[in-house]
Formats: C-alpha cells, structure tokens, sequence
C-alpha cells in the first residue's frame, strides 16, 4: 500500500519535444509553461532528449524509437507539436504519445492569429492532461543475462542388464547363485 501510494504521488515525468513550423518556438513555449505550472508534472529538457534522440537514432519515427526514449529518460509521455499557416490564422496541432507503447494517444488542434497562439498556456492541461494522466512510462528492460558456462552433469552408469545398479540381477532374483 505504501508503494501504490509513492508511485500515486509521484509527478509525471513528460517530455516535451521540439516544435516545428512558423512561430514553432512560442507554441512550445506556451505548451511547456502550461505543462510546469502542475506540480503532478515534471518537465524532462529538450536538450537531454535530443542528446539521447541523436544517440538512438531519430525517435519521431516508430513506436518502438519513441518507447526507447521514453525507458531512457523515464518519461510516461512526449508532447510534440507542429505549426502551419492556415489563411490568417496558425493552427497549432499538439500530439500525445504514450511513451510504455509509442502510439498517439491524443491530438489537439488551437487554430487561432499569430498573438492568439501566445496565449493557449491556460489551455494546455485541460486539453492534455488527461491524455498526459493515463500514460505510462515502459518498464525498463532487464540486463543482458551474463554467459554461464553449463555445470556437468554426473551420470550413473547402470551396465545393461542391471537392476537398480546390481549386477547380474536382471529380474531382481537372488544374488550370488543358485
């Protein structure tokens, strides 16, 4: 119960990735403010993520790239984000990853003007943190098994013929004659 209790207290490790587009830098920003201002979140930086995104190859590719990541930096979620011009507005469209499985599991859209989106930080837990709650982190892979060299194996000879090691008592008769 102790530990149900630990882990129910312990912030959620969430790693917000670099966002790509027009005014990207300024969306990220709001997403990440909005992500801090819970105590039940724990940002993990951009910078650890990409020095770990550069060591395991690029992790926006698969699911299993994004749940590597998220067993090397301990994180339940990724939070990525790109942004295009939609006529005179931007639209922001901010993803949830589940890190234990790699798969989206959430998808916001904030369309809105320029100095709109400098404003969306209120927004961002309502509209993520749900998604943000039900991640989980992977479970870490267990160490290589070291290489054990086989112990031998000892075993008794019993000649043909032989009952229970006895010689000549093939039909378990008497010993020594008749």
């Amino acid at each position: 119960k102790a530990i149900e209790r630990e882990c129910e207290a312990a912030a959620k490790r969430v790693a917000v990735l670099e966002f790509t587009g027009p005014s990207a830098s300024a969306v990220q920003a709001q997403v990440s403010q909005g992500l801090k201002a819970r105590s039940e979140i724990e940002l993990v930086s951009g910078r650890e993520v990409k020095s770990t995104a550069d060591r395991l190859g690029n992790p926006r590719e698969t699911a299993t790239e994004y749940q590597e990541g998220g067993e090397a930096h301990e994180v339940s979620a990724f939070v990525e984000g790109t942004v295009e011009k939609r006529g005179r507005n931007l639209a922001a469209n901010v993803t949830v990853r589940n890190a234990s499985t790699g798969e989206v599991i959430h998808e916001e859209t904030w369309s809105k003007r320029r100095s709109g989106l400098k404003t969306i930080k209120p927004e961002v837990w309502k509209k993520l943190g749900p998604a943000i709650q039900e991640s989980s982190a992977p479970i870490k892979s267990k160490q290589k098994p070291t290489k054990t060299k086989p112990k031998p194996v000892e075993v008794d000879q019993v000649g043909v013929g032989d009952v229970d090691g006895v010689p000549g008592d093939e039909a378990g008769g008497e010993h020594g004659g008749d």
